[in-house]
């Protein structure tokens, strides 16, 4: 497995097990405000053909001088991985309904428009009925998510933590 440093709200964390880990890396973001990484393993199923398995924790994008670190930090996930046909990205997108237009102003709206650029890369996004994830004790905001390309994602499921953690479970 591959476990990250604690950085503030986030701890990442990808553990395996009865497959070959060939490859791993942590991976902080050149534009954050918090500590913002990833931790990716490539493992190998029985097929051969190595499947990265990232989880992620992005930042929040409306801190001053911080509008823009979000989108920047998922160009960067989509061209580190762009060259890998397999890969599943999970985590804490902090990306929900909401986004801010080029003005400021906030929107809300069914399919957050910066989930298009994964889109646009080739993923499939698990969590397409925006289920609330967050706060885990009553959860409004879908920010918890599943991302794939060359891998197809079914069942997306909420799974409730009780105290564990202020996010539930998600799962595909």
């Amino acid at each position: 497995g591959c476990v990250g440093q604690q950085e503030d709200y986030q701890w990442n964390a990808l553990l395996h097990r009865d497959l070959e880990c060939v490859d791993k890396r942590v991976k902080y973001y050149p534009k954050h405000k918090q500590n913002v990484y990833y931790v990716a393993l490539w493992l190998k199923p029985r097929d051969g053909l190595p499947i990265v398995f990232v989880q992620t924790h992005l930042d929040w994008a409306f801190e001053n001088g911080h509008e823009t670190d979000r989108a920047d930090q998922i160009r960067t996930l989509i061209e580190d991985f762009k060259d890998e046909p397999r890969v599943v990205i999970s985590g804490d997108f902090n990306v929900g309904r909401r986004w801010r237009d080029e003005k400021g102003k906030y929107h809300e709206e069914e399919c957050p428009q910066e989930f298009l650029a994964f889109a646009r890369a080739g993923y499939q996004l698990a969590n397409v009925r925006n289920l609330p994830t967050c706060p885990s004790d009553k959860p409004k905001s879908p920010i918890d998510n599943i991302l794939a390309k060359g891998v197809r994602l079914t069942e997306f499921k909420v799974w409730p933590v009780g105290g564990l953690s202020d996010h539930n479970l998600v799962s595909a």
